[in-house]
């Protein structure tokens, strides 16, 4: 059966990714059509652009790095949910 990661992308505090993460997540398993996971970048800890090599190349120098790319190579697919970078129309 294929297996989909829905990554939450955001790591910032106060962020209401989390909810629209959930809710994509139990939207996906009724589907049942798929494996679905849901991974929180939050809870990995990876620091930004840390690695001298592009990670598409799979050549890991940080454990971190690696301890990440292991579980996510047995996903066949992914969706992302991602933050806003607009602020919401003010309240009329």
């Amino acid at each position: 059966m294929t297996k989909t990661a829905i990554i939450l992308g955001s790591t910032r505090t106060g962020r209401v990714g989390a909810a629209v993460a959930d809710w994509v997540h139990q939207q996906a398993i009724e589907r049942g059509d798929a494996k679905y996971a849901l991974l929180d970048l939050a809870e990995v800890g990876l620091p930004q652009i840390d690695e001298p090599i592009p990670p598409a190349s799979g050549r890991y120098t940080q454990p971190y790095a690696r301890a990440w790319a292991e579980p996510v190579a047995a996903y066949d697919g992914f969706a992302f949910v991602t933050p806003s970078t607009t602020a919401p129309p003010p309240a009329s």
